[in-house]
C-alpha cells in the first residue's frame, strides 16, 4: 500500500511532492528487504527453511546478480569488476539455486551499504583443481578486530548497536553463512579497518555442465 501511494507521488506536477515519493518508495524498498531479511535469518537460525539441493552453475548465477545490480541502477560511485580463470564456465556446485543467489545479492550489497561514499567491489572466480574459490570484496572502510571476530564467530545474527543504523554487517552475512555453509568446503572473512572488507568461499565442483549433458540418456 505504501509503496502503491509512493508511486502516484512521483507521478505529480510539484517538484517537492515527486521528491517525497521517490524517498518514501525507497525507504520502503529497504524496509521490505530488511524484513525479508530477518523473516529468513530466523528461518535458518532454527532450521525451518527447507533446502533445494541441485546443481548450480556458479558462473552463470554470477553474471546474473552482477548484471541485475547494474541494471537496477548502481550508483556512480561504486564499480563492479568481475574477473575469472580458464575453466570456470560451467562448472556445476551442489546448492539452493534461488538461496545461494540471495548469499550473493547481500554480498555486494553488503559492501554498497557499508561504504556511502562508494567504493570498488570486486567478484572474482577461480578455479583450482576440484573447487572454485569464489571472493567478493570491496576497498572501502572494511570492519575492526571486534567487529571482524563478531562475524567470525557469530551463531546468530549480530543485533546493532547503533540506534540511527538502519543496518550492519551481521544479518546479511549470518544468512551468506547459513546458506553458503551447506555447499561451501570453507568460508573466511578478511578486514581491515578503512582499507577493505572481503568473503571468500570454497565450493567443490561436482562436474561441468558438459560432463552432465553428456550423462543425459539420449531421447528415442
Amino acid at each position: 500500500m505504501i509503496l502503491g501511494y509512493a508511486e502516484g507521488l512521483k507521478t505529480r506536477d510539484d517538484t517537492e511532492t515527486r521528491q517525497a515519493g521517490e524517498t518514501i518508495s525507497h525507504q520502503t524498498l529497504r524496509i521490505r528487504s530488511l524484513v525479508n531479511d530477518l523473516n529468513l535469518a530466523s528461518k535458518l537460525e532454527y532450521e525451518m527453511q527447507p533446502l533445494c539441493l541441485e546443481s548450480i552453475d556458479v558462473m552463470e548465477c554470477l553474471r546474473q546478480v552482477i548484471s541485475d545490480t547494474l541494471n537496477n541502477g548502481l550508483p556512480e560511485q561504486y564499480t563492479i569488476d568481475f574477473v575469472y580463470s580458464d575453466g570456470c564456465g560451467g562448472c556445476l556446485v551442489k546448492g539452493d539455486d534461488r538461496l545461494f543467489e540471495r548469499a550473493l545479492v547481500n554480498l555486494i550489497q553488503n559492501s554498497i551499504r557499508h561504504n556511502p561514499d562508494g567504493c570498488d567491489i570486486l567478484v572474482k572466480l577461480e578455479k583450482r583443481g576440484e573447487k572454485l574459490e569464489l571472493l567478493i570484496s570491496d576497498n572501502g572502510i572494511g570492519a575492526g578486530p571486534e567487529k571482524l571476530k563478531q562475524i567470525r564467530n557469530a551463531t546468530h545474527y549480530i543485533q546493532n548497536e547503533q540506534e540511527n543504523a538502519v543496518q550492519n554487517h551481521g544479518l546479511g552475512l549470518f544468512i551468506v553463512k547459513k546458506v553458503v555453509g551447506v555447499m561451501a568446503e570453507k568460508i573466511t572473512f578478511e578486514s581491515q579497518k578503512n582499507k577493505y572488507f572481503s568473503v571468500k568461499m570454497v565450493l567443490p565442483v561436482l562436474l561441468t555442465a558438459q560432463e552432465k549433458d553428456a550423462n543425459l540418456p539420449r531421447e528415442e
